[in-house]
């Protein structure tokens, strides 16, 4: 998809995919009729700048050049409700880029990427936050009410990896082995195919189910 930056006469931004019906406004960027210079490179002669609401202005290629940096760094910050962002590179001024829209300008492969961090981050600071603990997948969700047999999947790859004992009740998670589980609450051997007591039957037909 071809993103473009339309200005209107108002001074917002609307990008547009080119041959899709999408389109957001990006209020952060301006357009420079007075020639301002950018806070970063002072250079004046730029089409249009990105505001962060400080009046401290920067040009395209500066913010994307502080948008690969803090992916490459990992030095987004948290600022509810917005999300993960970047502040303005002045020194000293915490203000923030308020709509991640923005970030679009790092092209689809470092957006996605911004996307997964972002998300991964939010998570890990959540109670109810889980993370996929099989290697070929590692998605990142948030932890729902679990089925009526205590079993917990992940929604993107759906394998197994949490289930209640059937002894304690405690949640035990299984991420690689066999399946047979020895737990260390009640010290019952249990089947975590089956969710009942280890047999000579579990280890004939689903030890490594």
């Amino acid at each position: 998809m071809l993103l473009v930056c339309c200005i209107g006469e108002n001074g917002t931004v609307l990008l547009e995919g080119r041959y899709t019906q999408v389109g957001a406004v990006l209020s952060h960027i301006r357009g420079n009729w007075e020639h301002v210079e950018c806070s970063v490179c002072l250079d004046e002669h730029n089409t249009y700048l990105f505001d962060f609401g400080c009046h401290h202005m920067v040009c395209r290629q500066c913010f994307v050049e502080c948008l690969a940096v803090a992916l490459k760094e990992t030095q987004f910050v948290f600022r509810p409700p917005f999300g993960y962002t970047i502040t303005c590179p002045h020194p000293g001024c915490d203000r923030c880029v308020t709509d991640v829209h923005h970030f679009r300008v790092l092209g689809d492969e470092s957006y996605k990427k911004y996307q997964k961090i972002a998300t991964e981050k939010l998570v890990a600071m959540d109670d109810q936050g889980v993370f996929c603990p099989y290697p070929d997948c590692n998605a990142s969700f948030f932890w729902e009410v679990e089925d009526d047999d205590g079993k917990t999947s992940c929604p993107e790859c759906l394998r197994l990896f949490c289930r209640k004992c059937p002894g304690c009740g405690a949640n035990t998670e299984r991420n690689e082995g066999c399946a047979h589980i020895h737990c260390i609450a009640c010290k019952m051997d249990w089947c975590f195919v089956c969710v009942a007591p280890w047999t000579e039957d579990c280890q004939w037909n689903h030890w490594f189910s």
